[in-house]
């Protein structure tokens, strides 16, 4: 369940697009008019050429990049602790009385006959991450108060369900995928397992020359991330996981298994405290 776009997307007048879970990069959109819809997973829009921008989201984290556009931005009040904002200038309103709160941010060396990007975003249970110039750029920033430390936004049932399965499995092989989803952090998964196997070799393969003996149970879950700023590397997220997660990383391999072939896996040693590549 994803849907990407690594080209430019030149859709007309209007565009609409209605996502339930999706894993949704999306670069370089052009039209006058976009609107998205998601349920769970993940939204990044980058260098979005539109006029107007409008983002319901449900439960998953928003992040609009904007490089060469200042963004203007209006949001619920309600919606706002999970919000930040990264710009060379950020002007950030809460209308109070009326609910909505508006952030002006311009990148760096603007033209300022340059049309902004109005976006209005609404993601009641997620982060929302508007960045108007380039990461590795002197910027100013914003931060809700659910940013002011470092933590995994989960519902309590998810961590209980992951802590459930890997208990209640006894000695059986298994693989848990854990998907810690962020605006601008690295695209991949974490893999917990009973044996770093599954690493080395497919399941499929595993399965085939253990005569089934190897075949693992599987569980996926998905968490969101709060409070580690742009760009944050795999150890600053495996922190997280392993406050919330102690007895189970400490017992068994972890890894972190990019989307991309091109970056090395990263395999947690518990003796060392540290990460190499496969």
């Amino acid at each position: 369940p994803a849907a990407a776009s690594e080209g430019l997307l030149r859709v007309g007048r209007r565009a609409r697009f209605d996502l339930g879970f999706a894993q949704c990069q999306l670069r370089g959109i052009s039209a006058e008019e976009a609107s998205f819809r998601i349920g769970n997973g993940l939204l990044e829009l980058q260098e979005p050429n539109v006029g107007k921008l409008e983002v319901h989201s449900v439960g998953a984290p928003v992040a609009v990049t904007s490089t060469s556009k200042p963004v203007e931005v209006s949001l619920p009040s309600k919606h706002a602790a999970h919000a930040s904002f990264f710009a060379a200038s950020v002007d950030v309103q809460d209308h109070g009385a009326s609910g909505v709160l508006e952030a002006h941010l311009a990148p760096p060396n603007i033209d300022s006959s340059i049309a902004a990007v109005s976006a209005h975003i609404e993601s009641a249970d997620a982060p929302i991450t508007v960045l108007s110039g380039a990461p590795g750029e002197h910027l100013e920033s914003h931060w809700g108060s659910a940013h002011q430390k470092p933590q995994l936004l989960a519902s309590n049932e998810t961590l209980a369900d992951v802590k459930r399965f890997v208990a209640q499995g006894g000695s059986t092989p298994f693989v848990l995928s854990l998907r810690v989803n962020g605006p601008t952090l690295p695209h991949g998964v974490w893999q917990i397992m009973s044996t770093k196997a599954y690493l080395a070799l497919s399941v499929d393969w595993l399965v085939l020359v253990s005569a089934g003996a190897l075949l693992p149970r599987v569980f996926s879950a998905e968490v969101h991330v709060l409070g580690v700023g742009l760009g944050a590397k795999p150890a600053q997220v495996f922190s997280l996981l392993e406050q919330e997660l102690q007895d189970v990383v400490a017992e068994f391999p972890v890894a972190w298994v990019p989307t991309s072939r091109d970056e090395p896996v990263l395999i947690y040693e518990k003796s060392g405290k540290h990460f190499h590549e496969r």
